[in-house]
Order: C-alpha cells, then structure tokens, then sequence
C-alpha cells in the first residue's frame, strides 16, 4: 500500500526463506533489516514492513552497492 513517499506491506516470508532465495544464511538477512530499522529505513512490526521513504531507501541502497 503506498502512502506519501513510502509504503506498507506484510513480509509473508521468513528470514530463512529470504536467505535461501537469495543465497545467504538468516542471521545476515536479520542482521541487514536491523540495520534498516536503525536508520530509520524500514519499521517492522510483526509481519507489517513500513518503508516510510522510498527515496531514503533507493539513496541508500545505491551508495551501499
């Protein structure tokens, strides 16, 4: 669901089945949306991800890669 410049929606994967599509193992896929949250990125809540800037996330996401 897009609301502003972010949006919401449920994370209906585990982190062990994230790790497993993209080759990695749970605890760096746990680690990774931990940092997110610390920067304010993403807000989890349960199941329900909230991307509060899409530009915040795509700036970052270009200077880490």
């Amino acid at each position: 669901v897009r609301s502003g410049d972010g949006f919401t929606f449920e994370l209906t994967l585990t982190h062990q089945q994230i790790a497993t599509r993209i080759g990695s193992v749970r605890e760096v896929v746990s680690r990774a949306f931990t940092r997110l949250a610390q920067q304010s990125l993403v807000t989890t809540r349960g199941r329900l991800i909230i991307i509060p800037s899409e530009g915040a996330l795509a700036g970052y996401a270009s200077q880490a890669g």
